[in-house]
Order: C-alpha cells, then structure tokens, then sequence
C-alpha cells in the first residue's frame, strides 16, 4: 500500500512539475514574441520619422516571425516589399515627416536597391525629407543612400568607390592534378557555370557578357552619383581610376556626402526638424506603419477587386519550398488558390530566381499558362530572374524588369565525372558489379562513359 501510494505521489509529483516546465516555456515564448512587435500597436505620432534600418539580408517579402525564429533569435532580414509598401503610405500620411535612411551592414542586389531607390523618388515629390547616414559607405550603399536629401558619413569612415569586379576560381588544374575527369553535357556557348570546371580562365563568350553585365550595372550606379555631384560621368570615373575617393573627407571634398556627422548629430538634426531638440524622436519601423494602415483600412477579406501577390524566391526545385527555395507544389498551390478566389482579378508573380531544376520550372510555367487564361498574371523580376526563372515568367502575359535584373535564358548543362583514376591511383580503391543490361549502369562516376551513352545524355539536355 505504501509502495502504491508512493507512486502516485510521484506521477502526481512528475506530471505537476512537466505542466509547470510547459507554462514556463510558454510564457518566454509569448514574452520573446511580444518583444519582436513590441511597439506595433502603439499609436502614431505627428512630426514621426519613418526609419529604415539597412541591416541584414535583404529579400522579396520579410520572412515571417515564426516560434523557430524567435527562440533562435534568427535574423528574418529586411522585406523589399514591406519597405516600399510603408514608404508610399508614409508619402501621404501627415504625421510622417520624413524618412531616417540609417545604414548598416546589410545584403541587396542591384535590382532590389533600383526598386528601393525609385519608391524612394516618389516619396521625395511629397517634400518631405529623406536623410542617409552610415559609418561607412559601400558601393550598394551609396547608390541607395543617393537617394536622400542629406547624405551623413561619421567624420572618420570610409567611402568605397573603386568601381565594380567580377571574380572566378577555376578547378580544372586540381581536377587534373586528382585525376577527376568531369564530363559536361552542354546547350549554349554563354552557359558558363561550368566553365571553372573545364577551363582555366574565362571564355571569350563569358568574358564579354561579364564585362558587359558589369558596365550595365555600373552605368546605372554612376548616374546617380552623377547626378548627387553634379559632375560628369568622365569626372566621376576619372575620379574612380585614380582612387581619389576613400576616406570621408574625401567624399566630402568631392561632393559624394553633404555632411560629416556623428550620428548623435544627424539625429539632433532631425529632432530640429521635427519634435524640437529637447524631445526624444517619434521612430515609426516600415511595419508599424503598415499595420496602422491596415488597422484603419477597410478588411482585406470582404474587399473586392484584389490583386494577388505570390513570391518566388530561390533556386527551384520540386515539391515544397522552403525559406529560400522556389518548390513547384507550392507555387501550384498557390496559383490555383489565387484563381480560386473569385475577389481576385489578377496576379503578380515575383521571381527572384537563379534557376534550378528544369522539370519543377516546367510544372510552375504550365500552370501559370493555364491560369493566366482565366485571370492576367504579371511578373515581376527582381535581382535574379534567369534560366529556369525566365522560364517560368515566359508563361505569364507580361514581364518587367529592373535596369540591373540579370535575366534570359543562355543555355542548359549537365554534369557528369569519372573519377575512377582519382580512386584507384590516389587511394587505391576499386569498384567492380553486375548489370542485367549493357546500360544499366549509365551514370556510374566510377568508369568511363561510353559514346553511346554520352549521345544519350547530351540529346536529354
């Protein structure tokens, strides 16, 4: 009976201690979770100061504040789509008096910073004001900061301004050297991800698309700083080859920045401008800004005449995506639940996509072809829309494109290796089987392909 008891006592023990483990965890996941919108659904001042805080990795859409990101702490980056949307509504909202540009180490393609730099053009007919400040100044980041009224850089940073490089490793001397023998099926003299394997410096075909990639990009770039300095685009470049730009004195002796400031400063500056500089700031963040709106808005689920907007973003592949990764089951999925709705008139798709696997890109093309012939898909390109991603817009009824998008389809490839040399002469390992057919084994990294075979493969690709 006692033994009885006993165990009773210590279930009863065990189980109150596991709910008091539960609660607890409970209770810093809501804590952790109300620290990460911490502020949102404060109200919005007069005389606020939008900011947009240039830090992290910049994507299409801000990744969603999910229990694995918040218990890890996980860095959800910067959300393109977010910031325009919050710049357009603080352009004709009256409390937001102007925009703090504040710039830190932060991931962004050219196309995605052209995005951002227009929504920030428009935000400047309001006659509000746009203020950029950063320790340092890279090259992406100048380009954006070009954007703003006032340009600060702390009296002691840097100003990269070296012009623009593209650099690749070549393997094929070590891949002699291991006796790895790779063999490349190829469609299309520009398709040069491969090159490094077969080659020791770039074709003449890449070098030129390369280097015309690169003055494209740069064009864009120096028009803007053209148009801050008010120097030709010969004066910037000379300016650029003879190094003269570094440091922030001497961006500012070239007219790059308006200001030297610490950052102390450039916000006394905008307390002047806006609250009087006894008072603290009134900080408004892109989603505060948004959700404010929304809170105001009439209901997304009873509007009508909507407009769906799908993301994909990543390399492609089949089934489901993830995080970063374009997966054909859901962007089907979607789609077809865009269609489903009978408020939605029309789809943007955006692509962010280097490519990736050719069937899953044909599944998604089909689809958007399909759809498209009940309600008009638009696509929009972002940094990265080539290849399998220009396959997929391809299917879409009209496309657009930033200046800077690197996009177009060059070409496919394949990639195969013998490495049977590698394993038998390096370390001393061979492989020997069976086969039921003379092919059987087509594909095996561990002989020789055959012609037969090669022709094979080279007609799938």
């Amino acid at each position: 009976m006692k033994n009885f008891i006993k165990s009773v006592l210590a279930r009863a023990i065990g189980t109150l201690l596991g709910w008091i483990a539960f609660v607890v965890i409970v209770g810093i996941v809501i804590n952790l979770m109300s620290r990460n919108i911490q502020g949102v659904n404060d109200p919005i001042s007069s005389n606020s100061i939008l900011h947009l805080k240039m830090k992290g990795v910049m994507h299409d859409r801000m990744q969603s504040a999910d229990i694995e990101s918040i218990l890890s702490s996980r860095d959800r980056g910067m959300g393109l789509y977010e910031m325009i949307q919050s710049i357009a509504v603080a352009k004709a909202d009256s409390r937001i008096k102007g925009i703090y540009l504040d710039i830190g180490g932060f991931q962004a393609g050219w196309a995605d910073l052209q995005s951002l730099h227009r929504a920030l053009d428009d935000f400047a007919k309001s006659k509000k004001f746009i203020y950029a400040y950063a320790d340092s100044y890279s090259q992406k980041s100048y380009f954006l900061a070009t954007a703003a009224d006032k340009i600060f850089v702390e009296p002691n940073g840097d100003v990269e301004m070296n012009g623009l490089e593209m650099n690749e490793m070549f393997l094929k001397g070590l891949l002699d050297k291991l006796e790895v023998q790779p063999k490349i099926f190829r469609v299309g003299r520009f398709k040069a991800a491969i090159e490094p394997l077969i080659l020791d410096k770039m074709s003449s075909e890449n070098r030129a698309q390369n280097q015309m990639l690169l003055n494209d990009v740069w064009a864009e770039a120096r028009k803007q700083i053209s148009a801050v300095t008010q120097k030709s685009p010969e004066t910037i470049d000379k300016a650029v080859n003879a190094l003269q730009i570094s440091s922030a004195k001497s961006a500012k002796e070239l007219g790059l920045v308006h200001q030297l400031a610490f950052e102390d400063e450039v916000l006394d500056i905008m307390k002047a401008k806006t609250v009087g500089k006894d008072h603290d700031l009134n900080i408004v963040s892109p989603s505060h800004l948004i959700k404010d709106q929304a809170d105001k808005g009439p209901s997304l689920k009873k509007a009508k005449n909507k407009i769906a907007i799908i993301f994909a973003e990543g390399e492609i592949s089949s089934g489901e995506g993830g995080r970063d990764s374009i997966g054909s089951e859901s962007i089907v999925a979607d789609l077809e639940d865009a269609q489903a709705d009978k408020d939605v008139k029309a789809i943007v798709l955006r692509i962010n996509s280097p490519g990736g696997d050719a069937l899953a890109a044909d599944v998604i093309w089909r689809e958007i072809l399909r759809v498209d012939k009940k309600i008009p898909i638009v696509v929009s390109m972002g940094d990265v829309a080539a290849s399998g991603g220009y396959y997929m817009a391809a299917a879409s009824r009209y496309i657009f494109a930033e200046p800077t998008t690197i996009t177009g389809s060059i070409g496919v490839f394949g990639i195969m290796a013998n490495t049977e040399k590698f394993f038998k002469n390096k370390l001393g390992v061979s492989f020997d089987g069976v086969v039921t057919h003379e092919h059987s084994d087509i594909g095996n990294s561990n002989r020789p392909m055959t012609d037969v075979e090669s022709k094979f493969i080279q007609s799938s690709v």
